[in-house]
This record gives C-alpha cells, sequence and structure tokens, in this order.
C-alpha cells in the first residue's frame, strides 16, 4: 500500500515500477507455472554450453568462477560458491561430482526471480548479447567495418583461435574431424545447423564424410568471403563477443584495394576467388572437386542432387598456406564481377572435344580480353587422346599472341591428381599479379592527350623550331596502329617492339610527358 499524500511507499513503487521496465519478467519466467519460459530455457542454455569450456556438460569451479567474473567482474569467493551449491543439492541431477548441470544452472536462475533478483540474471543475459525480447541485439551480431569495393574481408588470427579452440571442444573422438553429430553439437546454440549436406562436397572431408579441421576453416572463409553478415551472426551466437571481451570487428581484417596489388605486383591477402569457365561436360565438376583432393572414383559416389558449383581448400605455395575459393561461373553469374572480382580467371576446355576451346576463346575476347584480371586456360581430361580443337589458331599460340601464361593441363583420374600442380600455380599468379594489358584503357587515355595537344598546336602560330621527322598532321599522340588486336596477320604490321613491352610502355609515356611540358612552356612564353 502507498499514499501519494503521505509518500508512504512511494519510493518503493517507482523502484519496482523501474525494476519491471528494465528487467521484465514475463519473457523469461512464467509467474503462474513458477518456471522458466521455453525462450528463457533456451537463451541460459546456450549461455551455460558457451562457458562449459570442456564440454563435458557440467560447470566445474574454474568455470563458474570465470562464468561470475565475464558477468559480474568480481571472483566467486569459495564461500559464495559453497552456498550456491547448497541452494542445488535438493535435487541430486543439479550437481555430478560436485559440479552444476545444466539443469542446476536453470534451477538456479529460476530462483533469482523467485526470489525478485530478476537484476541477476538479467545481468547475465545481456552480458551475453540478449535485448529485452530475448533476441541477441543487433550491437552483438553486427560489425561497424566499412569494406571498399575493391578490397575482400578475410578472418583475423584471433578468429582463426577461437574458430580452433571450438573445433578442438567439439571434437570428442579426437580423430581429426567433425562428424554429423559433433557438428550438430557445435551449433546447438544458434537458431538452426547453418551448414547443409552440400558443405561436404564444397570443403574437404574425410573418407567417412566427416569435415576436416582444413575444410571446417574453408568453409568459414567462403562464408566470410561472400556473406560477412551471416559469418557473424553465427560466430555472435557461438559466443566469440564473450570469449574475447571484445566486438566482432576483431574477428575480421579488410584487404588493401585490389588495384594496389596490381600496382605493387604483389598481395598479402590469404584467400584468393577463382572463376571457372567452360563448355558443359568439360570437367569443371572434377576440377572443383579436384582441389578437395577428390579423385574421378571418388567423385563417383557423389549423389548428384548433392553437387556444388563452389570449392574450397587450402593449397600450398612456396610454404604459405593460402586458401583458394574456386566458382562455376554460368550465364546467371556474370554480374558477380562488379560485387566480387576474381583474382584470376580459369578458362578451361575439354581436350577430347573439337569445339571446346572456342567456347573459352569466345568468352575472354568478349569479356576478359582488356581487363587486368589474370586468365588461365587449362585443357583437361590430358590423360586421353587429344583431339585438334576446331580454332584458327592453337591454345598456345592464342596464349602466347594476347600474352597468357602457357595453357596448363589437368585430369582427375587416380593416376595423374596426386601429381596435378595446377592449383599452386593458381595461388602463384594470385598471390603476384601483373598488370595485364589494358590496352583499351591505356588507349582512350592517350588518345583524349592527343586531341587536346593537336589543339594546341594548331592555336600556335609560331612554327616549331626543332624540325621532327613527323609527317605534316601527325603526331606522337595519333593512334598507335600497332595496338589493333586484329587476329588478321594482313592488317596487322611487323613492328620491331612490342606494345605489351613494359619498357615500350615508360618509353612511350616518357615521351609523352615530355613533349607535352614542351607544348606548356611554349604556350607560357607565348603568354
Amino acid at each position: 500500500m502507498c499514499s501519494a499524500k503521505t509518500l508512504k511507499n512511494v519510493p518503493e513503487v517507482f523502484y519496482y515500477a523501474q525494476k519491471s521496465v528494465l528487467y521484465p519478467t514475463a519473457p523469461v519466467y512464467d509467474v503462474d507455472k513458477k518456471q522458466l519460459t521455453l525462450l528463457g530455457v533456451k537463451c541460459f542454455s546456450r549461455i551455460f554450453k558457451l562457458c562449459d569450456m570442456d564440454n563435458d556438460g557440467r560447470l566445474n569451479d574454474s568455470e563458474l568462477n570465470e562464468f561470475q567474473l565475464k558477468c559480474f567482474g568480481v571472483s566467486l569467493s569459495s564461500s559464495s560458491l559453497q552456498e550456491v551449491k547448497s541452494l542445488l543439492r535438493s535435487n541430486s541431477e543439479n550437481l555430478i561430482e560436485n559440479e552444476i548441470t545444466l539443469k542446476g544452472f536453470l534451477h538456479l536462475q529460476m530462483l533469482f526471480f523467485k526470489k525478485g533478483r530478476h537484476e541477476t540474471s538479467w545481468t547475465v543475459l545481456k552480458k551475453f548479447g540478449y535485448a529485452k525480447t530475448l533476441s541477441l541485439s543487433q550491437e552483438y551480431t553486427s560489425i561497424s567495418m566499412k569494406i571498399p569495393d575493391s578490397c575482400s574481408i578475410e578472418l583475423s588470427q584471433k578468429c582463426y583461435e577461437f574458430l580452433q579452440f571450438l573445433f578442438n571442444k567439439h571434437d570428442k573422438d579426437k580423430d581429426g574431424c567433425l562428424n554429423e553429430k559433433e557438428l550438430g553439437e557445435l551449433f546447438s546454440v544458434c537458431p538452426i545447423v547453418p551448414w547443409g549436406k552440400d558443405v561436404h562436397n564444397t570443403v574437404e572431408t574425410n573418407l567417412d564424410g566427416s569435415i576436416t579441421f582444413c575444410g571446417y576453416l574453408s568453409q568459414w572463409i567462403l562464408t566470410t568471403y561472400f556473406d560477412i553478415k551471416t559469418s557473424a551472426e553465427h560466430l555472435a551466437y557461438l559466443g566469440y563477443n564473450n570469449f574475447f571481451n571484445e566486438t566482432l570487428n576483431s574477428a575480421y581484417i579488410v584487404s588493401r584495394p585490389k588495384e594496389i596489388d596490381i600496382s605493387k605486383k604483389q598481395t598479402f591477402r590469404n584467400v584468393f576467388l577463382c572463376y571457372v569457365y567452360g563448355r558443359k561436360k568439360c570437367g569443371k565438376t572434377s576440377f572443383l572437386q579436384g582441389l578437395l583432393g577428390r579423385d574421378l572414383v571418388q567423385q563417383a559416389r557423389i549423389n548428384p542432387d548433392d553437387i556444388t558449383r563452389w570449392a574450397c581448400n587450402l593449397v600450398q605455395f612456396q610454404n604459405i598456406e593460402k586458401y583458394l575459393i574456386l566458382k562455376e561461373i554460368n550465364s546467371s553469374d556474370l554480374e558477380m564481377h562488379e560485387a566480387y572480382p576474381p583474382d584470376v580467371v580459369i578458362l578451361l576446355y575439354d581436350l577430347t572435344d573439337p569445339n571446346s576451346f572456342s567456347f573459352v576463346a569466345d568468352i575472354f575476347l568478349s569479356i576478359y580480353k582488356d581487363r587486368p584480371i589474370p586468365c588461365v586456360l587449362v585443357g583437361t581430361k590430358c590423360d586421353q587422346i587429344q583431339i585438334q580443337q576446331k580454332y584458327p589458331i592453337s591454345s598456345e599460340k592464342f596464349a602466347e599472341f594476347y600474352k597468357l601464361p602457357p595453357p596448363q593441363f589437368f585430369s582427375a583420374s587416380p593416376n595423374f591428381l596426386p601429381s596435378c600442380d595446377i592449383f599452386p600455380k593458381l595461388v602463384a599468379i594470385a598471390s603476384y599479379p601483373k598488370m595485364y594489358p589494358m590496352r583499351s584503357h591505356i588507349w582512350s587515355f592517350f588518345q583524349r592527350i592527343g586531341a587536346a595537344a593537336q589543339a594546341a598546336t594548331r592555336q600556335s602560330k609560331k612554327k616549331r623550331s626543332e624540325q621532327t621527322s613527323l609527317s605534316p598532321g601527325s603526331s606522337i599522340f595519333s593512334p598507335l596502329f600497332s595496338f589493333s588486336r586484329s587476329n588478321d596477320k594482313k592488317i596487322r604490321p611487323k613492328s620491331f617492339y612490342n606494345p605489351d613491352s613494359m619498357v615500350f610502355r615508360y618509353t612511350f609515356l616518357t615521351a609523352t610527358c615530355l613533349t607535352m611540358a614542351f607544348l606548356l612552356i611554349k604556350l607560357i612564353r607565348k603568354k
């Protein structure tokens, strides 16, 4: 009872009103049934599993003390610890070998609500990211990092340490792999198990289909590269924030722009994306599965409905470990170039199909001819009898003409795959990107400079004091015929210089700059 006139119990009324707003009872505790709600049980069960560091289904004294420190900032004294356990001894299922079970942990939280200590349980809930609706808050599950268009995002060293801890925690049989049951237990703190059956054909597994540690990290890397929001949410549910007592920002690093990598001719990124093109039945699936170490015999056991167009695995290159992502591209994926530009483009052609090379040659000429993206020609089924391709020039001549690496060869046959070195070569090309010919871009730039220079020359009435060997009306800025990429040798004049040579490019650029400086000086002197 309270009175506004005499102010009797008014402070108490405000206290409890404030308490009911800050620490609501209804979402967590059912007053009528005098027990935790189903949602409350689910939330506290997740917290219990995150605090159970050794995954034995119980909280020992060390884990309980760590829980106390994380939530309340103070250690649990021995007397307080014994007092907590004495409250749980009423039921033998609450304690096993003097360690608190999940049932005992839930019973303890229920006692807090029964005794009106709502703030104690809510302090625990908020520390583990829960809002008043008992869903993880936006701040807890999201990152506040800006990712420029030409940059990619990767897992940080801290995140690798956390993922390794989770893997070791749930690998109960210590076989270095996670079977279906162990994987389900790992993601039991998440709303759903995010990895479906297709993951077993996307990353590395053992012969029994259990995901290896390398495959486990590969799937995380793949998810992070293409869906950072989902990756961050999963890490939040798995307790990354509480493990390091930091935000999710520390779980990721943003690479430098790819334009800088190209100009520096070196990159320090650990994850590379490759797009795979090829005609139907040219061996794209075998190529992707070959990255996972599966030969044709192992691939024959895969259910066709479970085959994916992705593959990710660890590749060793010069004693450095890099992760390689292969993505099979079809007509519906062409827009991915803007959002996720590849580091390398792989053009597969079937050595036993005479029409296979023309398919990838047309793709290169129509899409990648003028893009600074390394392209690699790969002939598949090289263990079989080769058939001459129906194309004006051979693949070797094609690669030489367009300044591509020499064609590589691949086969997923059991005898050839173990000695295949195509994947380390792809990592090498991606690790040390060079400036591939950007003829159309360079040429449009020089044409604009030439037009401006010729306009300035026409305005000058004074004749040049120094004679040049250029014919009237011509200029070193005029379009260079040798920059044409025509396949017709009759219209492509022979020249003593190579337009793709860096020496020629720098010489040409130097001459351009000197001429511009000369014209600018003449205009200044005239004025």
